[in-house]
């Protein structure tokens, strides 16, 4: 396991390729896959290049890791990158915003770094939303938002009807971030209870 790390942060961790080819891996369940000239563009952090090249050689990481004797850590670290990888396309700002509860939020811009090497996306959107994101400290994450449980609660919610509002409401704040505001949160839930009703 370590040589196989050190390789994949080594300066040119394409080196692995014959290796894989030749089938050395595949105790592991790492095959032949795409060529992986591209690992040397990822930045050269465990997790990153990990899944990457699980990606590159349609791998299972969390498998793989198990079967390498890897640690919890990066086993969950490179299964949620990979899931991410063969996820679609990101469309907008909120939709960005929804995935970053996997990740802590500076680890995106190397993310969105890894999606542009490998997938080819044309990156700039994602970029620019980004960093929108972190300079105006923007709600990402149901505990961001400006209100509580304890507040919905005493709107009249019951029970799992509380978490459905946050969600609800989260919903809203990411794709507006401006209407993060406790009385207006406040507002929309009475708004939405006397509906229900």
């Amino acid at each position: 396991m370590r040589e196989l790390i050190k390789a994949l942060l080594g300066v040119r961790p394409q080196v692995l390729e014959p290796l894989i080819n030749a089938g050395a891996l595949l105790f592991a369940g790492i095959g032949k896959g795409r060529e992986l000239v591209q690992l040397e563009q990822i930045p050269p952090e465990r997790a990153l290049r990990f899944a990457a090249l699980c990606y590159l050689s349609d791998a299972q990481p969390e498998a793989v890791l198990r079967r390498l004797k890897s640690d919890k850590q990066l086993q969950n670290q490179s299964k949620e990158l990979v899931k991410e990888l063969r996820s679609p396309e990101i469309l907008s700002k909120a939709e960005m915003k929804a995935r970053f509860s996997h990740f802590p939020l500076p680890f995106w811009s190397k993310i969105i770094a890894v999606r542009g090497i490998l997938l080819d996306e044309n990156t700039a959107d994602y970029k620019g939303w980004f960093t929108e994101v972190t300079q105006r400290k923007e709600p990402y994450c149901l505990r961001m938002l400006d209100i509580s449980g304890f507040e919905i609660k005493s709107v009249g919610f019951e029970g799992v009807q509380i978490g459905e509002e946050l969600l609800r409401l989260y919903r809203a704040v990411i794709k507006n971030p401006e209407d993060n505001r406790k009385e207006l949160l406040i507002e929309r839930a009475k708004e939405h209870f006397e509906k229900k009703r």
